[in-house]
C-alpha cells in the first residue's frame, strides 16, 4: 500500500500525534502497540458532557414461501448512559451476553453445545428483554417496489402499465418507478403526473432482489435477472431459447412469474392480450388479401394504429368492397373472438371454428375455400395439423393469407406445420413456397394497437399486482401457481 502526503490515512495518523517530534509517549520499554494505545486513550477518552452513540442499520431482501420477496430495513440507534452509567459500546456487547447466560441458568434457553445467535431460541429472549432495556431495533417492512421497464424489443410500444393503473398502485401505497421510453405510447409526463417516479432507461438492472420488475416481452438472454421479473419470457414449452433463459434464472438467482402462466384456480389466464392479438391480426390477414388482389402487399408496419376506428377504415378502404371469407379456427377464446370482431367490423364473412369442429383431427381441405385463415388456438398436446404444406400447395384455391395469432412455429404441438420462423413487423410475410399463400405470424401482434390493448390488459393485470405483496394465501395465490411453475420449469438447471 503506497501513502501520499494528502491521503486520509496520513491525516488520521496526524491528529493521532504520530508525526510529533515534541511529543514522548511512555518510556524506552514501551512497544509501537503499546505506544498507538496510549495515544488512542488520550484522544478518544470521553470529555465533559460526551457520550458514545451505537448506529447499526441492517437491510434485509426476505424471500418467503411461493416466491413472495420483501425488503426489511432494521435500524438501532442507542446511546451511552455517561457519566453515571455505562457506554452504549458495554451495553450492546456485554447485555446480550448476561442476559443469554441467565436464561441458560433459568432453563429459558434450552440448547446446547456451541450455538451461534442466529437462531430464534436464542436471539428472541435476548432481542426482548434488550428492548426492556431500551435497545430496541426497529424494523421498517419497505413498499413494494414496481419497476416498469422500457421494452427493448424493437417496435413494441405496449406497457404493462398504464398512467392510470399506475395511479391505482400508488395509491395503494407502492412505490412504482418507471423508466423512461421514447417509444412506449403513454407518455413519460403521465406516468409522473400518476405519482410514479421517473428513472433511467435500463436502470432495472440496479434494483433491490425484493423489486418487481415489470415488462411484456422478453429480456436479454444473458441479462442479469436477479429480482422478480414479470413478463411474458417464452420459455415454458420447450421453445428454441428455453433452456438458456431458464439457466440465466438459476444462474443469477431471479424468480420469473410469466404472465402467459398466471391463472386463476380454474386455469383461466388472469390477464391477456387475446383480444386484440386476434383484432390486430384478423386485420393484418384482411389487408394482405385486399393488398394482394391489387398486385401488392404488405410492407413494413413502421407505425401502430392509434384507435381501432383508423384500423378498420383503413383495411375497408383496402378490401374496395369486396367481401373475403375468414375462416376462425378457436373462434370461442379471446384471440378467437377478437379476430371475429374485426372481420364482421369491415363486412367480412366470417366462419367460426372451435374445438367442436376440430375434434375429428385435421387436416381439413375446407380451409382452402377461405380467403383468409386465422388460428388462434394454443395446442398443448399434439394433434394431426389443421393443414399441410402439400394442401396449400394445391391450385385453384380461394387462400391467399394464413394468420397464426398463436405464433409458435418451434413448438412441437404447432397445427401449421407450413411455415418455420417468426414473421416480424419490419417483414411480415412468410410466403410459402409453391404456393399463392403467406403467413403472418408476429409475435407482438396487439403491439400495433398499443394503447386499447395494453389499457385492457393493464385494467386485468392490476387487481392482481396489488396482491404481490400479500400473505394471505388466497389473496397470493395466483402468484403462487405461476411460481411453483417456474420452480418446476428451472429445477434441471439448477
Amino acid at each position: 500500500m503506497v501513502l501520499v502526503l494528502d491521503d486520509d490515512v496520513i491525516h488520521r495518523f496526524e491528529w493521532l500525534g504520530m508525526f510529533d517530534s515534541e511529543k514522548k509517549v511512555g518510556s524506552s520499554g514501551t512497544t509501537a502497540l503499546d505506544a498507538v494505545c496510549i495515544l488512542f486513550e488520550e484522544k478518544m477518552q470521553y470529555a465533559e458532557g460526551e457520550k458514545d452513540m451505537i448506529c447499526m442499520k441492517h437491510t434485509f431482501d426476505v424471500e418467503y414461501d411461493g416466491g413472495r420477496r420483501e425488503q426489511i430495513t432494521s435500524t438501532l440507534i442507542d446511546f451511552g448512559q455517561q457519566p453515571d452509567g455505562n457506554t452504549s459500546m458495554s451495553r450492546t456487547v456485554a447485555l446480550p451476553l448476561a442476559i443469554a447466560v441467565r436464561a441458560v441458568l433459568e432453563k429459558r434457553i434450552t440448547l446446547t453445545g456451541i450455538q451461534r445467535p442466529i437462531v430464534p431460541e436464542l436471539y428472541n429472549p435476548i432481542l426482548d428483554e434488550m428492548e426492556t432495556l431500551g435497545v430496541k431495533f426497529d424494523d421498517v417492512h419497505q413498499p413494494l417496489h414496481v419497476h416498469l421497464r422500457h421494452e427493448v424489443k424493437p417496435k413494441e410500444y405496449r406497457a404493462a402499465l398504464t398512467p392510470e393503473t399506475t395511479k391505482t398502485l400508488v395509491s395503494a401505497g407502492f412505490r412504482v418507478d418507471v423508466e423512461r421510453s421514447a417509444t412506449r405510447c403513454f407518455k413519460d409526463s403521465e406516468y409522473e403526473e400518476a405519482g410514479a417516479r421517473l428513472v433511467e432507461t435500463g436502470s432495472w438492472e440496479g434494483c433491490p432482489l425484493s423489486s418487481v420488475v415489470l415488462g411484456l416481452k422478453e429480456l436479454p438472454a444473458d441479462a442479469v435477472v436477479r429480482q422478480n421479473h414479470v413478463m411474458f419470457a417464452h420459455c415454458f414449452k420447450g421453445q428454441d431459447e428455453a433452456e438458456g433463459v431458464l439457466k440465466n434464472f438459476a444462474k443469477n438467482k431471479g424468480n420469473l412469474f410469466d404472465l402467459e402462466f398466471l391463472t386463476d384456480e380454474r386455469g383461466r389466464r388472469v390477464a391477456a392480450f387475446g383480444h386484440a392479438a386476434g383484432y390486430v391480426g384478423s386485420a393484418l390477414g384482411l389487408l394482405e388479401w385486399g393488398l394482394k388482389r391489387d398486385g401488392g402487399g404488405l410492407g413494413e408496419l413502421s407505425d401502430p394504429w392509434t384507435s381501432n376506428e383508423l384500423l378498420i377504415e383503413e383495411v375497408k378502404g383496402k378490401l374496395g368492397g369486396q367481401i373475403p371469407t375468414v375462416h376462425i379456427l378457436g373462434a370461442l377464446g379471446r384471440a378467437g373472438r377478437g379476430a371475429a370482431d374485426f372481420a364482421e367490423a369491415v363486412g367480412a364473412k366470417v366462419i367460426k371454428w372451435d374445438l367442436e369442429e376440430t375434434k375429428p383431427g385435421g387436416p381439413f381441405p375446407v380451409l382452402l375455400d377461405a380467403d383468409v385463415v386465422v388460428n388462434c388456438i394454443y395446442l398443448s398436446s399434439p394433434i394431426p395439423p389443421f393443414l399441410t404444406k402439400e394442401l396449400v400447395e394445391t391450385e385453384g384455391k380461394n387462400l391467399r393469407v394464413i394468420v397464426d395469432v398463436s405464433c409458435d412455429p418451434n413448438n412441437p404441438n404447432n397445427p401449421l406445420p407450413v411455415y418455420n420462423t417468426c414473421t416480424t413487423v419490419f417483414d411480415p410475410i412468410f410466403p410459402i413456397p409453391n404456393s399463392k399463400v403467406g403467413v403472418i405470424a408476429i409475435d407482438h401482434l396487439p403491439s400495433l394497437l398499443p394503447a386499447a390493448s395494453s389499457t385492457a390488459f393493464s385494467n386485468d393485470l392490476t387487481p392482481h399486482l396489488l396482491h404481490l405483496g400479500a400473505k394471505d394465501e388466497g389473496d397470493y395465490a395466483v402468484w403462487k401457481r405461476a411460481y411453483n411453475l417456474f420452480v418446476e420449469k428451472k429445477a434441471p438447471y439448477s
